[in-house]
This record gives C-alpha cells, structure tokens and sequence, in this order.
C-alpha cells in the first residue's frame, strides 16, 4: 500500500464536528495513511494455517463462525468508517467501541465486556524523514478464539507473528487467543526498545559533539531529543495500568497459563520506563553541563574585558589630566612639562610602565 504524508481533511474539525452526534457516531479523525484500507485474516489450528487478504469485507463472517480455529483479523486503515460499523454490527461489537477505535487520540485503556474485551495500546516509530516520535493508535478486541486489531497503518513489524504462529506444536498451536494478544502487545512494547535505543544513539552523537568540540554547540539538538524522550514517557507511561489490568483482573478471555506471559511484559515495560527517566536524567545532566560552560565562558570573555578596562582607567585619568589646555605662559603652575623637549615621549613612557605594573600584578594575583 502507498503511503501518503498529508492529513485527513476532517483532522481539524473532527472533534468540533461530532458535537452534538449522538454517542457512538463514528468520525474517523486521525491521519489517512493508506489509499486504500485492507482487512487481513489468518486463520489457523494445530493443523494447518491460512493467510489471506479479503476483497469483500463480507469474506469475514465464515471465519468469525468457526469456533474450532483461532482467527486473526487485521484491520490496515481506519478511515473507512462505514466498512468498520457494517463489521462492528455483524460481530455485535459496541458502538461505543466502534466509536472509539476510529477516534485516534484515545488514552491506553482495557474495557471489558460480555463477550469480549476491548485493548487500547499505543505504537510507536520514528519518522524516518524528520525524526520526530510518532503515535499510532492500536485497538484490540479478543473473544473465545479471535482477536481483531485495528491498526492506522500497515504495520510490516506485526508480519514477524505469521512465521511463528506457522511453527508446528508452537505456542501459538498450543494455547488460545489469549496467547495471539499477548504476541501482539509484546511486539509493541519491544518496538519501545527498539525506538529507545535508536533515541540514545542520538543522545551520545550529541554528548559526543558537545564534549570534542570546542564552539558551545549540540544545545538546540539536545533540547528536541529531551522533548521526544518525555513525549515517548508521556505516551507509554499508560500502559502500565493496561497491562496491570490484564494481569488483575479476572476475565474469561485471559487465562491463567498466559498471565505470566503479561506478567513479562509488563517487566520489560518497566525496563522501558527506568530506561527513559535514566535518559531524561541525563539530558538534565548535559543541560545543566551545557550552561556551565556557558556560564564559565562568559565569565572568561568579561575578565578579559574587565582586565583592557581596568588597564585604561588610569591611562584615562593621565590623558584627562593633559587633556585639560591649561596655558603654560599664564603660569609656572600650569603643566611646565609641556614645555620639556621629551615631554610627550615620558608621559607615553609612564603610561606604557603602568600598563605593565597593572598586568605584572594581575599576573601575580593569577586572575590572568
């Protein structure tokens, strides 16, 4: 699929427009990131395991109505709205959740319903043309024997679960649906990894520029990477309470064989975390250092400047004495050493030795 850079046109006025909307009215109000949306199915048992891309949404309700098998429905695109109601409808999923799996900017969160369970987990990738940290909403439902994810985008990253749902007597063979939405939301939380460790290698460049060389550069770099650390804080930092949620509470479509196995996601998240306010520590840290040499290079620029004017002030006051005309043939008072021959060259003489006086005793001073 193609992707394309400009917004949805109903981004602006999404939330504006869906005033007064009766509650689950479904307005797409997120970045339209594919041509054309496409639903994904892979099906499989102990046995055999299909993948294929549906023409017709209508393809669907066979796999929905196998109990046998468990099925994995994959939504790439979210801008259809109305292919994802008719769906929603067909499957006697909530509009209330219909509602919110196409409004984008929803907070990670688990719902439980009767039947099913609604997951809200936050993706995240750098853009590889500017860098900056970008959000993709994801929306999970799992009942007995079928999780359908919604997805913004066309995620290649999710394709690594299809050869190992392929691996015979595998977990995936093994155990429910429950294990298929802990594979899910376990590629998620490794993708924090992977964009964390792309971040620090940006971080130690910049400590790198910062240290070796010797202009006062790498602040403004540093201080958009500071703001990406705490914006990727920010957005995971709900999961936590996603995760603790799936491992407390007691639902039907999570098991107690697959507990654990959130239980070790939710270890690798507060990996994650620790790792982030660790980074963001430093980031501190190399402001703080960055204003330091500021501040000390500030300091070295006005004691050069404090030196050349506390050098001048007493020339000053020898060229504002000599400077004042007096007549010398009015009176024997009035500056007779005008009249010497070697006048001007002593006075320039004593005030080339009170410069050397004045550096000779800073020297000793060690202020220079």
């Amino acid at each position: 699929m193609k992707k394309i850079r400009k917004r949805s046109p109903r981004r602006k006025g999404a939330s504006i427009s869906k005033i007064g909307l009766p509650p689950g009215s479904l307005i797409h109000d997120g970045d339209i990131l594919l041509d054309i949306p496409e639903i994904s199915v892979t099906d499989y048992d102990a046995i055999d395991v299909e993948h294929v891309v549906l023409n017709d949404p209508k393809e669907l309700y066979p796999y929905m109505e196998n109990n046998e098998r468990i099925t994995w429905v994959k939504f790439n695109g979210l801008h259809d709205t109305t292919t994802i109601g008719e769906i929603g409808a067909h499957l006697e999923i909530h509009p209330l959740v219909l509602e919110d799996v196409v409004n984008t900017s929803q907070r990670p969160k688990v719902e439980h319903y009767d039947d099913y369970t609604y997951i809200v987990v936050p993706h995240l990738n750098l853009n590889p043309d500017t860098g900056d940290l970008e959000k993709r909403q994801i929306s999970l439902i799992i009942s007995k024997g079928c999780v359908i994810s919604y997805h913004e985008s066309n995620d290649e990253i999710f394709d690594a679960l299809k050869p190992r749902i392929e691996i015979p007597n595998g977990r995936f063979k093994k155990f429910g649906s429950d294990y298929l939405l802990y594979a899910i939301i376990d590629l998620v939380v490794d993708n924090y990894f992977r964009v964390l460790d792309v971040l620090n290698e940006e971080l130690l460049s910049i400590e790198d520029l910062m240290i070796n060389n010797d202009e006062l550069t790498g602040y403004d770099e540093l201080h958009v990477l500071r703001r990406r650390f705490i914006q990727m804080r920010r957005y995971i930092s709900p999961m936590h309470d996603v995760l603790s949620a799936l491992v407390r509470d007691d639902t039907e479509m999570i098991t107690n064989d697959i507990v654990i196995y959130f239980r070790d996601v939710h270890d690798h998240l507060n990996r994650v975390s620790e790792n982030l306010d660790h980074t963001i520590e430093i980031t501190s840290t190399m402001f703080d250092t960055h204003m330091t040499q500021l501040n000390i290079r500030t300091g070295e620029v006005m004691k050069v400047l404090t030196i050349i004017a506390t050098i001048f002030i007493p020339l000053t006051f020898v060229a504002g004495i000599y400077g004042m005309n007096f007549n010398p043939g009015s009176s024997p008072l009035n500056m007779p050493e005008l009249n010497w021959y070697y006048g001007y060259p002593t006075i320039m003489g004593l005030m080339f030795l009170l410069s050397l006086g004045m550096l000779y005793y800073f020297r000793r001073k060690k202020w220079i």
